[in-house]
């Protein structure tokens, strides 16, 4: 995947998983995007499990994760 091509898809994933189209995402958001993937794979999240996916996305600790911070995880998951 080129760089373009993922940064095309994260900002897809991230319009997606931003229900209330704030800009940025909060736990809430968080919790649902991921019981949705779980729920696919009839799995279940546990709260822990949603407090780690939220630190390592808000890298700054702010408690929302910003598009920038969605970004740059995604890319860094792609290695690039």
């Amino acid at each position: 995947m080129s760089e373009a091509e993922i940064i095309q898809f994260a900002n897809a994933l991230f319009d997606e998983v931003d229900s209330d189209k704030s800009g940025t995402v909060d736990i809430t958001e968080v919790r649902a995007a991921m019981q949705k993937v779980a729920q696919a794979f009839n799995a279940t999240v546990s709260e822990e499990d949603v407090a780690n996916s939220m630190k390592t996305m808000d890298t700054n600790g702010d408690g929302i994760v910003t598009r920038e911070e969605f970004l740059n995880l995604v890319k860094s998951s792609f290695g690039k």
